[in-house]
């Protein structure tokens, strides 16, 4: 019926005269209905190709927000192998992973790390650190709210997602995502997971050459119906000693009074190359500081404020050191140096100060910190060597 209404309502045409350019109507005189139907035909055109772009990029966020949840919602057993930004060195381990987010993780490699173990529970997160005999305990990452909404809309205001042809990695049918940033200081990321759980095989970071840098990549991955209850406890030594960690507070205008520090603390409203800040808690451990957490949604960092005596001691690896009058900003982020630098101006703006700012920047790692390569998602726990310098609670 649609074909013997068009063909009426081009009323007088020669369809088989051929037009400059091609074959088409001609000689005819098209009535207002025939103008309709064909803005409805372009338009459905339009929208077909539209719609077929579209479940490419649907999927990829898709893949990418459970690949964030920190409760996966099936069980987990893989071996891990993490590499530093450098590439100096590497870990391996072995994690179990529970549906509702429970986890255990042992070190395998290297022999100066093997053996650290750590088990959260969904209330503590405690690491065995068998050589120094000692066992640290701390708030589980479970316990926080899920970010992945706040994450996913990140994402997309400062990422272009592509999915790229499905591989196999571990044995299992992989699905590739191409992260690349709408901030030209900022390095492309590759994530792949698993195209049936969206669980994270491997997360690679482009270099300065333009290569793909592996930081994170899954050896071998089982997703079992059942994981033992024995699984997630966490083995004991004799004369161990135990060190609690103080929970974190949210930084508020009521306790800002009570921590008496000797500098104001600094919560920026905007921040460079996309990044926002995501809330500001109180550490108050072996030295008073503020940690604002950061993120455009892939990357994720920490900016610690605190005064310069009771800043932590650093090997640097990722980590931008800027002094401001009373205060010293430590921007720890898995991204080059000149972002780093350049989110601490945005941080001593705020602060007045009698001198220029100087940034000390070198390389290594920031106890306290916990900017890892797996940032990226939050079902793969970092490697524990920085866990035991961080503790993740800054005492």
């Amino acid at each position: 019926m649609a074909a013997e209404r068009k063909v009426v309502a081009l009323e007088g045409c020669d369809l088989s005269a051929p037009l400059e350019g091609g074959w088409g109507v001609s000689k005819c005189r098209v009535s207002p209905m025939a103008k309709a139907l064909l803005l409805v035909a372009s338009l459905t055109t339009l929208c077909s190709a539209a719609t077929a772009k579209q479940p490419e990029s649907t999927k990829a966020r898709q893949l990418l927000s459970r690949s964030m949840e920190r409760v996966p919602g099936f069980n987990v057993v893989a071996v891990i192998l993490y590499r530093a930004l450098d590439g100096s060195d590497s870990e391996q381990a072995k994690i179990e992973i529970a549906k509702d987010g429970r986890m255990h993780r042992v070190v395998l490699q290297p022999l100066s790390r093997e053996g650290f173990e750590s088990v959260d529970d969904g209330k503590q997160l405690r690491t065995l650190v068998p050589d120094h005999k000692t066992i640290l305990v701390q708030e589980s990452p479970l316990l926080e709210q899920s970010d992945t909404v706040f994450r996913l809309s990140l994402i997309q205001q400062n990422y272009t997602l592509k999915l790229e042809p499905s591989l196999r990695i571990a044995g299992r049918e992989a699905m590739p995502i191409l992260a690349t940033p709408k901030h030209i200081e900022l390095a492309p990321r590759r994530i792949t997971v698993d195209a049936q759980t969206g669980f994270l095989l491997k997360l690679e970071v482009g270099n300065e050459s333009g290569r793909m840098e592996p930081r994170v990549e899954v050896k071998s991955v089982d997703f079992p119906s059942w994981l033992s209850a024995n699984v997630f406890q966490l083995r004991t030594l004799d004369d161990t000693r135990v060190i609690q960690f103080k929970p974190r507070q949210d930084l508020t205008q009521e306790n800002i009074a009570d921590l008496q520090l000797q500098f104001k603390p600094v919560v920026p409203k905007k921040l460079p190359n996309g990044f926002v800040v995501q809330h500001a808690q109180i550490n108050r451990g072996r030295f008073k500081s503020i940690a604002v957490r950061i993120t455009d949604g892939l990357v994720r960092g920490t900016v610690y404020e605190s005064l310069p005596s009771d800043a932590p001691e650093m090997e640097i690896e990722s980590a931008t050191r800027l002094c401001v009058g009373p205060v010293t900003f430590t921007v720890v982020m898995d991204a080059p140096e000149a972002v780093r630098r350049r989110i601490a101006q945005a941080f001593a703006k705020n602060v007045r100060a009698a001198e220029e700012p100087e940034a000390q920047v070198a390389s290594g790692m920031v106890p306290g910190t916990d900017a890892t390569p797996a940032s990226v998602v939050n079902n793969v726990a970092p490697p524990s060597h920085l866990t035991f310098q961080v503790g993740g609670n800054d005492n």
